[in-house]
């Protein structure tokens, strides 16, 4: 049987990784490279770039990264929760 996961740790462990990502690509916008990083990323995915990245606005950039990190907390809470109950 597989160690049961601390539910916590794993939505801390979740939410900080998406949440750091995220805190990434808001680096990147406002160091003004947001644009071509995106337009690399679709090129490489073979999806030719129409989309515009808006200028770095640090209330949105904050906001970006709160909600993501919520989200993710819950989410591997919720995966641990679901987790140790199939374990069992």
């Amino acid at each position: 049987m597989s160690p049961a996961l601390n539910v916590h740790r794993t939505g801390l462990t979740l939410a900080t990784f998406v949440g750091s990502i995220h805190l990434l690509w808001s680096a990147v916008v406002a160091l003004g490279f947001g644009q071509e990083a995106a337009n690399f990323v679709l090129r490489l995915h073979f999806v030719k770039p129409i989309y515009s990245i808006n200028p770095f606005q640090i209330d949105t950039a904050a906001l970006l990264v709160a909600l993501t990190v919520a989200v993710s907390y819950c989410l591997g809470a919720f995966f641990a929760l679901i987790w140790n109950r199939v374990q069992r």
